[in-house]
């Protein structure tokens, strides 16, 4: 049933080319599997609960882009080339080839194509519930409600994830006539900001659905979570996934400014009061590849990845940070931080291992790949753990995230009320004896000490907006791909690279546009 929908509805549907075919098909919606599948109440729950997959494997799972992503934006570094990640992020940047022929099509193709996946099986089961007459019904009572407001959720998880990853897209909603190839055909894509308000239009109708229906409780296994998700929870999570998309949407410093902190702070305020942390299981049922290529243990011919310098070099009291970023590029090569940062070295000096980062003396990067891609750092703040194992926990939203997007919000507030919270929000990791365990800031910046943290790259103390950032560069690293999405709105992406991925060009084929990309310093490249 699953796999029928799959490939006859998405991708045909939805403009996917199947076997080289050019032109876009229409799924035979008198097909007796698919027919039978949207009239059974339990299928079409299963259709929806299992929407949220789609939204994981975006955003850490078996086949998302967060690996390249995290490379892309000095997160993360290796000089494996595991899927574009050492390509994409060497210097100088280039363009990305949308051509469906290039080596690593699959940065832009395989979430495009899984998102669809996800919204049209979302179509089928809203279609199913609205306009077919299904009921689910678990011991007498109707369920459908439930099941609406978890479609909602995902929808606006993946319209979202579109809207972040893609400079347009295609709007497809329960009641776009998908089985109408003309119609199909005919769809123009929507730009990024467009595609955003969509999403945030899905994440307040869920939530609008949960307050006419206080009862409800996610099931457990619909998120992989340990326990049901009530009401006031389930809300928690939309608000917190509504925050960090209103946030992260902005392609440059002008259009961060012009976000609407209000709504991000609001939602924030709304939102989870602890980690968000689903748990894995065995075989895989719940796994985040990022977390197991950033933590991976060393080994002959693994993938490995480390913390890049310019994460962790900020922290760095020695003044080699700035030494190394001086140096021509291809003469960085990686070197030793001391900091009193203790997520990064422990109490014992720049060689120990600190509480989210571990050091690596074994150097198995390729030195022809670029010495400026190495690093003595590494991720390890799950102590290997990335949901290969049953009831391994794998934080999906941090807690500290939202606290830092709130903190931003009030940065730009700028009055001296707000800028005050804002250091209040940074100093609750900044300060913590088990992270940080650095002097608080105050609305006036890091205190100036020869052992302040973090630095500017001219060496100097630096201010609260450079507290913030790292505190949330460190906070949230190793997660997914949140630094990506902060840097194009901070400014802080090597000149030259992409701000945004093209729709595939297997898509545009498909649907006769134009083929185009971004990048390298042409259309669509940070400054």
């Amino acid at each position: 049933m699953r796999s029928y929908l799959k490939k006859g509805l998405v991708l045909t549907a939805l403009g996917m080319a199947v076997s080289g075919c050019q032109d876009l098909t229409v799924p035979n919606l008198n097909n007796p599997e698919r027919d039978r599948a949207l009239a059974q109440p339990g299928d079409v729950e299963a259709l929806i609960a299992g929407t949220w997959r789609n939204s994981w494997n975006r955003w850490q799972g078996s086949v998302d882009p967060s690996m390249q992503l995290s490379a892309i934006a000095d997160e993360m570094t290796t000089t494996a080339a595991n899927w574009g990640s050492w390509t994409l992020s060497s210097e100088p940047r280039i363009p990305y080839d949308n051509n469906p022929t290039y080596a690593y099509v699959t940065l832009a193709e395989t979430p495009y194509y899984n998102i669809y996946d996800g919204i049209a099986n979302i179509h089928d089961g809203v279609d199913a519930l609205k306009n077919k007459g299904i009921v689910i019904d678990s011991a007498g009572k109707n369920m459908n409600r439930r099941a609406l407001a978890f479609a909602k959720f995902t929808e606006g998880l993946l319209r979202g994830y579109l809207a972040l990853m893609y400079d347009k897209a295609f709007l497809v909603s329960e009641d776009t006539p998908i089985q109408d190839g003309a119609y199909i055909k005919a769809m123009t894509p929507v730009s990024y900001k467009v595609m955003m308000d969509s999403a945030v239009a899905s994440f307040k109708e869920a939530i609008a659905i949960v307050d006419a229906n206080p009862t409800i409780n996610i099931r457990k296994e619909w998120l992989y979570t340990a326990t049901g998700v009530n009401a006031t929870e389930f809300k928690r999570l939309i608000n917190s996934y509504m925050a960090r998309y209103i946030a992260l949407n902005a392609r440059t410093p002008a259009e961060r400014a012009a976000v609407d902190w209000n709504a991000v702070i609001a939602a924030v305020d709304a939102g989870i009061t602890a980690d968000y942390s689903p748990i894995g299981g065995p075989g895989g049922v719940l796994q985040s590849n990022y977390k197991y290529y950033t933590q991976l243990t060393v080994c002959g011919t693994c993938i490995i990845y480390h913390a890049d310098n310019k994460l962790v070099g900020p922290a760095d009291t020695s003044g080699k940070y700035q030494a190394w970023l001086n140096k021509p590029i291809q003469d960085r090569d990686r070197f030793d931080i001391a900091t009193p940062d203790r997520r990064i070295t422990g109490a014992g000096g720049p060689q120990t291992d600190g509480f989210y980062f571990r050091y690596r003396a074994t150097n198995q990067f390729r030195a022809d790949r670029g010495l400026y891609h190495q690093s003595n750092y590494q991720f390890y703040r799950f102590k290997g753990a990335y949901g290969g194992k049953a009831g391994d926990p794998l934080v999906a939203i941090y807690k500290a995230e939202l606290d830092l997007l709130k903190a931003e919000g009030l940065y730009r507030k700028g009055d001296a009320a707000s800028l005050t919270q804002a250091a209040t929000l940074i100093n609750k990791t900044r300060t913590d004896p088990l992270k940080g365990n650095l002097p608080a800031v105050t609305s006036a910046g890091v205190p100036v000490s020869p052992g302040c943290v973090p630095r500017k790259d001219n060496g100097d103390c630096g201010d609260l907006w450079d507290a913030l950032v790292y505190e949330k560069r460190i906070e949230t690293a190793g997660g997914d791909a949140i630094a990506f999405y902060d840097a194009r709105g901070w400014g802080k992406l090597v000149p030259g690279t992409f701000l945004h991925l093209p729709i595939p060009g297997r898509e545009l084929a498909v649907y006769k546009m134009p083929m185009y990309s971004f990048g390298g310093g042409g259309e669509g490249s940070a400054q």
